[in-house]
Protein backbone atom coordinates (compact mmCIF):
# COMPACT_ATOMS: atom_id res chain seq x y z
CA UNK A 1 0.00 0.00 0.00
CA UNK A 2 1.69 3.74 -0.74
CA UNK A 3 -0.07 6.36 0.62
CA UNK A 4 0.58 9.73 -0.47
CA UNK A 5 -0.48 12.66 1.28
CA UNK A 6 0.12 16.76 0.44
CA UNK A 7 -0.98 19.21 2.99
CA UNK A 8 -0.83 22.45 1.56
CA UNK A 9 -1.09 25.45 4.24
CA UNK A 10 -2.01 28.40 3.18
CA UNK A 11 -2.19 31.52 5.48
CA UNK A 12 -2.84 34.64 3.54
CA UNK A 13 -2.34 38.05 4.51
CA UNK A 14 -2.76 36.37 8.16
CA UNK A 15 0.33 39.50 9.57
CA UNK A 16 -1.94 41.93 8.25
CA UNK A 17 -5.32 40.67 9.53
CA UNK A 18 -3.44 40.37 13.06
CA UNK A 19 -2.60 43.48 13.17
CA UNK A 20 -6.07 45.16 12.02
CA UNK A 21 -7.74 42.60 14.65
CA UNK A 22 -10.17 40.75 11.96
CA UNK A 23 -10.26 36.85 12.14
CA UNK A 24 -7.22 35.07 10.25
CA UNK A 25 -8.09 32.96 7.53
CA UNK A 26 -6.55 29.64 7.21
CA UNK A 27 -7.15 27.99 3.77
CA UNK A 28 -6.17 24.17 3.71
CA UNK A 29 -5.57 21.63 1.05
CA UNK A 30 -5.70 17.99 1.51
CA UNK A 31 -4.57 15.76 -1.27
CA UNK A 32 -4.83 12.37 -0.60
CA UNK A 33 -3.55 9.73 -3.37
CA UNK A 34 -3.83 5.88 -2.37
CA UNK A 35 -2.97 3.10 -4.40
CA UNK A 36 -4.25 -0.07 -2.72
CA UNK A 37 -3.31 -3.16 -3.82
CA UNK A 38 -6.08 -5.60 -2.69
CA UNK A 39 -7.20 -8.89 -3.35
CA UNK A 40 -10.38 -9.75 -1.61
CA UNK A 41 -9.77 -13.39 -1.41
CA UNK A 42 -6.41 -12.85 -0.23
CA UNK A 43 -7.32 -10.68 2.67
CA UNK A 44 -10.51 -13.03 3.39
CA UNK A 45 -8.74 -15.43 4.07
CA UNK A 46 -5.98 -13.75 5.74
CA UNK A 47 -9.04 -12.35 8.10
CA UNK A 48 -10.22 -16.08 8.80
CA UNK A 49 -6.21 -16.75 9.82
CA UNK A 50 -5.84 -13.71 12.01
CA UNK A 51 -9.92 -14.76 13.82
CA UNK A 52 -8.38 -18.56 13.65
CA UNK A 53 -5.26 -17.08 15.46
CA UNK A 54 -7.19 -14.75 17.99
CA UNK A 55 -9.46 -17.35 18.76
CA UNK A 56 -7.43 -20.38 19.77
CA UNK A 57 -8.98 -21.38 23.05
CA UNK A 58 -11.43 -23.51 20.52
CA UNK A 59 -8.19 -26.00 19.72
CA UNK A 60 -8.09 -26.44 23.41
CA UNK A 61 -8.76 -29.87 24.29
CA UNK A 62 -9.58 -28.47 27.78
CA UNK A 63 -11.78 -26.19 26.11
CA UNK A 64 -13.55 -28.53 23.94
CA UNK A 65 -13.80 -30.92 26.99
CA UNK A 66 -16.05 -28.21 28.95
CA UNK A 67 -18.14 -27.41 25.90
CA UNK A 68 -18.55 -30.62 25.89
CA UNK A 69 -19.90 -31.04 29.33
CA UNK A 70 -22.11 -28.07 28.96
CA UNK A 71 -25.50 -30.16 27.99
CA UNK A 72 -24.98 -32.72 30.28
CA UNK A 73 -25.04 -30.04 33.43
CA UNK A 74 -28.36 -28.51 30.94
CA UNK A 75 -29.79 -32.06 30.73
CA UNK A 76 -28.81 -32.34 35.14
CA UNK A 77 -30.41 -28.98 35.53
CA UNK A 78 -33.79 -30.06 33.92
CA UNK A 79 -34.04 -33.50 35.73
CA UNK A 80 -33.85 -31.77 39.30
CA UNK A 81 -37.67 -31.21 41.05
CA UNK A 82 -38.86 -27.67 41.57
CA UNK A 83 -37.89 -27.05 44.83
CA UNK A 84 -33.98 -26.98 43.41
CA UNK A 85 -34.77 -24.30 41.17
CA UNK A 86 -31.49 -22.24 42.90
CA UNK A 87 -29.41 -25.89 42.68
CA UNK A 88 -30.28 -26.07 38.71
CA UNK A 89 -29.50 -22.37 38.17
CA UNK A 90 -26.06 -22.90 40.17
CA UNK A 91 -25.52 -25.89 37.90
CA UNK A 92 -26.24 -24.23 35.03
CA UNK A 93 -23.75 -21.37 35.98
CA UNK A 94 -20.86 -23.39 37.42
CA UNK A 95 -20.65 -25.43 34.21
CA UNK A 96 -20.75 -22.40 32.01
CA UNK A 97 -17.90 -20.58 34.22
CA UNK A 98 -15.54 -22.94 33.07
CA UNK A 99 -15.66 -22.48 28.87
CA UNK A 100 -16.00 -18.67 29.56
CA UNK A 101 -12.72 -18.60 31.88
CA UNK A 102 -10.33 -21.16 29.69
CA UNK A 103 -11.34 -18.88 26.36
CA UNK A 104 -10.78 -15.45 28.69
CA UNK A 105 -7.34 -17.15 30.28
CA UNK A 106 -6.01 -17.69 26.51
CA UNK A 107 -6.85 -14.08 25.56
CA UNK A 108 -4.65 -12.70 28.84
CA UNK A 109 -1.14 -11.64 27.64
CA UNK A 110 0.83 -12.70 30.89
CA UNK A 111 1.33 -15.95 32.73
CA UNK A 112 -0.04 -14.93 35.54
CA UNK A 113 -3.02 -13.34 34.26
CA UNK A 114 -3.71 -16.50 32.32
CA UNK A 115 -2.96 -19.07 35.23
CA UNK A 116 -5.86 -16.95 37.58
CA UNK A 117 -8.44 -17.43 34.45
CA UNK A 118 -7.17 -20.97 34.56
CA UNK A 119 -6.99 -21.70 38.40
CA UNK A 120 -11.19 -19.87 38.27
CA UNK A 121 -12.37 -22.80 35.44
CA UNK A 122 -10.65 -25.16 37.53
CA UNK A 123 -12.78 -24.21 41.08
CA UNK A 124 -16.00 -23.63 38.28
CA UNK A 125 -15.19 -27.33 37.63
CA UNK A 126 -14.64 -28.79 40.99
CA UNK A 127 -17.99 -27.14 41.87
CA UNK A 128 -19.80 -28.59 38.82
CA UNK A 129 -18.19 -32.28 40.41
CA UNK A 130 -19.83 -31.56 44.07
CA UNK A 131 -23.15 -30.72 42.59
CA UNK A 132 -22.95 -33.84 40.37
CA UNK A 133 -22.20 -35.88 43.49
CA UNK A 134 -24.94 -34.08 44.95
CA UNK A 135 -27.33 -35.12 42.46
CA UNK A 136 -26.27 -38.80 42.73
CA UNK A 137 -26.77 -38.72 46.04
CA UNK A 138 -30.31 -37.23 45.90
CA UNK A 139 -31.59 -39.69 43.16
CA UNK A 140 -31.61 -36.79 40.60
CA UNK A 141 -29.55 -38.71 37.97
CA UNK A 142 -28.47 -42.62 38.06
CA UNK A 143 -25.04 -43.92 38.17
CA UNK A 144 -24.04 -44.12 34.68
CA UNK A 145 -24.88 -40.53 34.30
CA UNK A 146 -22.78 -39.33 37.21
CA UNK A 147 -19.70 -41.64 36.23
CA UNK A 148 -19.60 -40.37 32.51
CA UNK A 149 -20.11 -36.35 33.68
CA UNK A 150 -17.11 -37.15 36.30
CA UNK A 151 -14.69 -38.33 33.96
CA UNK A 152 -14.73 -35.21 31.81
CA UNK A 153 -14.80 -33.26 34.94
CA UNK A 154 -11.69 -35.16 35.76
CA UNK A 155 -10.04 -34.52 32.50
CA UNK A 156 -11.11 -30.77 32.95
CA UNK A 157 -9.80 -30.36 36.65
CA UNK A 158 -6.15 -32.34 35.71
CA UNK A 159 -6.07 -30.14 32.78
CA UNK A 160 -6.30 -27.18 34.35
CA UNK A 161 -4.39 -28.20 37.14
CA UNK A 162 -1.49 -27.89 35.30
CA UNK A 163 -1.89 -25.34 33.13
CA UNK A 164 -2.91 -23.10 36.27
CA UNK A 165 0.21 -24.17 37.69
CA UNK A 166 2.95 -21.72 37.76
CA UNK A 167 6.24 -22.10 35.52
CA UNK A 168 9.23 -23.60 37.23
CA UNK A 169 11.68 -21.11 38.04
Amino acid sequence: MIVSILYEFENRDAAQHRSTGADTELHFDLDLDLELDFDRSTSTQNLAKRREEHMNYRKLEVYQLAIRFLPIAVQFAHAMPLGYASFADQLRRASLSVPLNIAEGSGKITGPDQRRFYAIARGSAMECGAIVDACLILGFIDGPAASRSNEILDSIVRMLSKMARPDPD
